[in-house]
C-alpha cells in the first residue's frame, strides 16, 4: 500500500501516511512520512519508526476500533514524539481526534494540531488500512 488517508467526518482535515523508507515487518526500523492537510495547512515530515509492527500506530488504531462504544481516552505517540494522537471516544461511536505534528521534538520548531471527529466506520477503516501500510 503506497499511502493511507485518515479523514475527519465533521471537518475537512486529513492525515496522510506515505513514503515507506526501509520499513519491513521483519527487521523493523526506518521511516515513513506524515502529512497534515486542512484549509490553509499542508505540512509533512519524516517519522522514525523503531518497531512499526510491535509498538505501532496500527496497533493503537486497532485498540481504538475495539473500544468503540465505550467512553474513554486513548493516546499514542511516535518514538521521538514528533507525531501524536489523542482520542476521546463516546458511547455513540464518535471519536474526537487531536493529532499533533512537530517539526522537531527538540529545540526551536513548529507544531501543528488538527482536531476533527471520526465515526466508528472511519476508525475501523483507518485501522485496517494502516495495518496494511506497515505490513
Amino acid at each position: 500500500m503506497q499511502c493511507v488517508l485518515i479523514r475527519g467526518s465533521n471537518f475537512p482535515a486529513e492525515i496522510e501516511l506515505s513514503g515507506r523508507e526501509g520499513l519491513s515487518a521483519k527487521s523493523g526500523s526506518e521511516n515513513y512520512r506524515i502529512a497534515f492537510r486542512a484549509e490553509g495547512i499542508d505540512v509533512e515530515r519524516s517519522i522514525y519508526a523503531f518497531d512499526p509492527m510491535n509498538d505501532s500506530l496500527a496497533r493503537y488504531l486497532n485498540e481504538l476500533s475495539s473500544s468503540i462504544g465505550q467512553e474513554c481516552e486513548k493516546s499514542w505517540e511516535s518514538l521521538e514524539g514528533e507525531f501524536q494522537l489523542d482520542c476521546t471516544l463516546d458511547r455513540l461511536g464518535h471519536v474526537d481526534v487531536e493529532a499533533t505534528l512537530n517539526s522537531s521534538p527538540y529545540g526551536p520548531s513548529w507544531t501543528v494540531i488538527l482536531r476533527f471527529q471520526m465515526d466508528a466506520g472511519q476508525v475501523q477503516r483507518a485501522a485496517s488500512e494502516v495495518q496494511r501500510f506497515f505490513e
